[in-house]
């Protein structure tokens, strides 16, 4: 899922987008949650996980691959904390797209494209 302009937002210039898996698993709010804590949207979720992101990716901004971590109320009570992965990589433009996704999610790179570009956050 395109989420570019909360991520544009939060201070991350390349385009981003999220694995329909994290979507469903992290930022979607599960109507049992939504009931318990009226704060709990979408749209906090979504913001929680690109400021961790953001954060991980000012410790190293070259890297095209990045693991971090990040809270994320699953079930009533306290938050978890739950990994996540990062892969920046060429898209149909000139630039980049950066796709964060499950650690066991594997990235299908278009076969004409080559892997070589860089995470960045301001």
């Amino acid at each position: 899922m395109d989420v570019s302009n909360t991520a544009l937002k939060a201070g991350i210039l390349m385009p981003l987008a999220v694995s329909a898996a994290v979507w469903e698993k992290y930022i979607r709010v599960p109507d049992y949650l939504g009931d318990i804590e009226e704060r709990l949207t979408e749209e906090n979720r979504l913001w929680d996980l690109l400021a961790m992101f953001r954060l991980a990716a000012s410790k190293d901004p070259t890297s095209d691959w990045l693991e971090f971590e990040t809270l994320v109320k699953t079930q009533p009570g306290p938050s978890r904390c739950v990994e996540l992965k990062a892969i920046t990589s060429p898209s149909g433009t000139a630039i980049p797209v950066i796709t964060i996704m499950l650690p066991d999610e594997e990235f299908r790179q278009h076969p004409d494209k080559t892997n070589g570009a860089n995470a960045k956050a301001n």
